[in-house]
């Protein structure tokens, strides 16, 4: 089932990538396709990926540890129990021992003790009996070579808040990754709408470009003709000529920055085959609200600082839980026991306490290091907060420049227009010779790019402007 539901998925997305093949590419279809193609986008998903395991294993870090034990040991002398330190004394006591008894015995039946003669001799019986019974030797406890075998079992009962900070660390870990991915993701998003615009302004060129040439081809019609009727110089046809080629050469140029520019963002989406980008460029209709101040709090990028300082934090209880004790239940069976030592017991369950008293100063130092890092991640906190607040002022600033500027750009380039037909028609009543129509033509051409190039900023800026309020997927609205 699992499988047969990624298939439709991967139906599906490949059914809209290839209508994309046969229609203009939107700016939310490039946010998509990026999102399943970009490495720099599936690294970051990896990333998280390992965030969000590494958290799912400390999530289990109370569970107990059952480890399977063997060895193999070879001893240089075997374990020995010494019985020559007692041996004379053992000898000694036990023979007078049963001289005392059979003292005791015979003064019960006769009322008399034994003579001395008699006591000496039975001591000096039991002494040789005795003698040759206890051990002249320390007799082994273990051979000398043996293998062991069990399973041993740790279960943490209180470490100190050791393993709810490893907790927290994950999770802040794992927050930390979402930002991270989310603010990797505005910013690619971001290029691309700037890639995108790029494509969209080259296509405006080239329909200007066009446009003009057609106008120079007419130029060079109307130049030949009056050429043919004598009653201009034959070097202005010439020039109609060379300033045609020129033209020419120029839609050529428009159309290889168009291809160049399709390369980036066939490169920022994570794709290598074409599509259709032939759409034109027009301004963005947006203009920022008062009080966007307050937004930057949304900014991806203040977002992820912010949770490095919730991180560090957890790593500053981490690092003062090391100066807490450590309780351990612990337990060990032994199921492979032969020729083990006979100290060794089969069986054991117990409590194992462990607290550091002295480190050296070392865990001292690092709360202080945590410490420190959490001071150090608020201030870049802070500071990228007054950062954005400066980076929202300037671009609201220059999105009314640029919006001004427009404006009188696209005043200037219907002006031109103008006046270059104005020209050509004074030149068909032969009133303006072929340069004045060419420089028109340029002039006219240099006021279209000129306010095509500023629609292009303007469009970029907005875009900025979005990803800095932390709303950069907005500029879809409007591609």
């Amino acid at each position: 089932m699992q499988k047969y539901f990624v298939v439709c998925c991967l139906l599906v997305f490949w059914g809209k990538y290839s209508r994309a093949q046969h229609t203009d590419i939107s700016l939310k279809q490039c946010f998509e396709i990026a999102a399943q193609n970009n490495i720099a986008i599936q690294q970051m998903k990896q990333s998280l990926a390992t965030s969000k395991f590494q958290q799912a294993a400390a999530k289990k870090n109370n569970l107990p540890e059952v480890d399977l034990l063997g060895a193999y040991s070879y001893l240089g002398d075997p374990l020995r129990i010494n019985l020559q330190t007692v041996r004379d004394g053992i000898i000694n006591g036990t023979s007078q021992q049963n001289v005392d008894a059979a003292n005791q015995v015979y003064h019960e039946i006769t009322g008399n003790n034994l003579s001395q003669q008699a006591q000496d001799a039975i001591y000096q019986s039991s002494k040789n009996i005795i003698n040759g019974i206890y051990p002249n030797y320390n007799p082994a406890l273990s051979e000398q070579q043996y293998f062991t075998a069990g399973m041993a079992l740790r279960m943490p009962v209180y470490l100190g808040g050791k393993l709810k900070a490893a907790q927290n660390v994950a999770d802040k870990q794992v927050a930390s990754g979402e930002l991270n991915l989310q603010f990797v993701n505005n910013t690619l998003h971001l290029e691309i709408a700037s890639q995108y615009f790029t494509v969209l302004f080259y296509n405006t060129m080239l329909s200007s470009q066009q446009q003009i040439l057609g106008l120079y081809q007419k130029m060079k019609d109307n130049a030949t003709e009056l050429v043919k009727n004598e009653i201009i110089p034959p070097y202005q046809a010439h020039w109609a000529n060379v300033a045609l080629g020129q033209a020419e050469t120029g839609l050529q140029n428009f159309q290889m920055e168009k291809e160049n520019a399709l390369l980036l963002l066939q490169n920022f989406l994570g794709i290598d085959s074409a599509f259709n980008l032939n759409d034109t460029l027009k301004p963005v209709n947006y203009l920022p609200s008062p009080g966007n101040e307050m937004d930057v709090e949304k900014n991806t990028g203040y977002q992820w600082l912010q949770a490095k300082s919730e991180e560090a934090l957890s790593a500053v209880t981490v690092s003062k839980s090391l100066s807490l004790p450590n309780i351990y239940g612990v337990a060990n069976y032994q199921f492979l026991r032969k020729d083990l030592p006979v100290i060794t017991p089969p069986w054991m369950v117990g409590v194992m306490f462990q607290w550091n008293l002295f480190s050296g100063f070392e865990n001292r130092q690092h709360v202080k290091a945590a410490q420190s890092l959490v001071k150090e991640s608020e201030l870049l906190a802070e500071k990228k907060k007054k950062d954005l607040n400066t980076q929202i002022s300037i671009a609201a600033n220059k999105l009314q420049s640029f919006r001004n500027q427009m404006q009188t750009l696209d005043a200037a380039r219907k002006e031109a227009a103008n006046t270059t037909e104005m020209i050509r028609r004074r030149m068909q009543n032969q009133l303006s010779s072929v340069k004045d129509v060419d420089d028109a033509l340029k002039v006219q051409l240099e006021a279209d790019k000129a306010y095509y190039t500023s629609v292009l900023a303007y469009n970029i800026a907005v875009a900025t402007y979005l990803n800095i309020i932390g709303k950069t997927d907005q500029v879809t609205n409007y591609y």
